[in-house]
């Protein structure tokens, strides 16, 4: 359907969500409506959990900083701005434990809002093989893709390979 739909792995699905709490109209004069969905991919939700590990090394994050660039603490904008929004939610079975819970903790908080949302848990790959398999159009993350933009493809790698150029 016509809009705009983000998407994101890891950092970018957090980075996706934040982007949901924003009032479009208000900071730039476009309706939050141009925004019709989201797919967040294996995303950090709450990034406190980083900030006493390696991965903050580089990042130098504080309790405070990471608690500023969580999705967990601008829940309340991303229900008020997603009420007419799709938000799919995916994470691989073989994620660490911290990220399946976020998810399943953000999808609860979204469901409870009444906003139209889904979490699937996607088996047999890790962190990088749940968005490097998006590629192919049997993937189970695809089709979630496909069917949540409403786009009615067909079989794209037939079509493609049947077109002369």
């Amino acid at each position: 359907s016509s809009g705009v739909y983000l998407c994101g792995h890891s950092a970018g699905g957090q980075l996706a969500a934040i982007l949901l709490s924003v009032d479009w109209m208000a900071e730039c004069m476009i309706p939050s409506s141009l925004i019709k969905g989201a797919l967040l991919i294996s995303g950090i939700y709450d990034l406190r959990p980083l900030v006493p590990s390696s991965i903050n090394d580089p990042l130098k994050m504080t309790e405070a900083t990471a608690k500023e660039n969580s999705p967990i603490t601008v829940m309340k904008d991303i229900i008020k701005q997603s009420k007419s929004r799709r938000i799919e939610l995916v994470v691989a079975d073989e994620d660490p434990a911290e990220l399946r819970r976020q998810t399943d903790e953000t999808w609860q908080v979204l469901k409870h809002a009444g906003i139209s949302s889904n979490s699937t848990l996607i088996p047999g790959v890790d962190h990088f093989g749940v968005v490097e398999n998006i590629i192919q159009e049997s993937f189970q993350v695809t089709q979630i893709a496909i069917e949540m933009m409403g786009l009615n493809i067909g079989n794209i790698d037939k079509e493609l390979k049947n077109t002369a150029v």
